[in-house]
């Protein structure tokens, strides 16, 4: 049962990290450096074509998409840890919370990042393929970004007003989108308007410490 997990600083790869860590298993970490140019070298390439972390094999399989391997990582060995429910709608739930948080969230949180000085806090690095170059409009992208965050930031938290973790107890749903949520936080988006998110951050932080 092998893991390795190709993975970059400040890169999405820490949502699998942290499930990884979540889940207690043993992984081999490649650390690859972005802005060096790592993740666009052929070698790295056959393994994802889209040029991007993370990247985890299992055995003789690749995957990446951190959706997917959250998922697959749930279904193999969370259902024993009590961290990814069983087939049924408490697993359709936690999939569509992952789901919304990698399609949905991060897409958002992603023109965020690329409306910022790449030497920001949370910033696309500029040895990434989402690099974009500096342009004088960056201003009015970064509007429109904070704009819909708040829009889904607010969904997040009426959630979160019901119950204390997204489908009851906690769950990979909350490791992984609470990873995507801390980055939109290290960006300096305002989260003051959200507090049941901010009280939820702070669960899953200490949940994932008794993991």
């Amino acid at each position: 049962m092998p893991l390795t997990l190709y993975t970059a600083p400040h890169s999405t790869a820490t949502l699998t990290e942290a499930a990884l860590n979540a889940l207690s298993l043993d992984y081999e970490r490649i650390v690859l450096d972005i802005d060096a140019g790592d993740t666009r070298k052929p070698g790295f390439r056959a393994l994802n074509p889209n040029g991007r972390v993370p990247v985890l094999v299992h055995d003789d399989a690749v995957l990446w998409e951190s959706a997917a391997i959250v998922m697959h990582l749930g279904e193999t060995f969370g259902q024993a840890r009590g961290l990814y429910p069983g087939p049924g709608m408490a697993r359709a739930h936690a999939m569509k919370w992952i789901i919304w948080g990698s399609a949905t969230l991060a897409e958002a949180a992603g023109r965020l990042a690329s409306s910022l000085p790449p030497d920001s806090p949370g910033a696309v690095q500029s040895g990434s393929v989402d690099f974009v170059a500096m342009t004088k409009d960056r201003g009015d992208n970064r509007v429109r970004a904070l704009d819909d965050l708040a829009f889904l930031l607010d969904i997040l938290n009426q959630r979160l007003e019901e119950q204390e973790y997204l489908i009851g107890s906690y769950s990979l749903a909350d490791t992984h989108v609470a990873g995507i949520v801390g980055w939109i936080a290290s960006m300096d988006a305002p989260m003051d308007k959200y507090p049941a998110v901010v009280s939820w951050l702070v669960r899953c932080e200490a949940a994932l410490g008794h993991t």
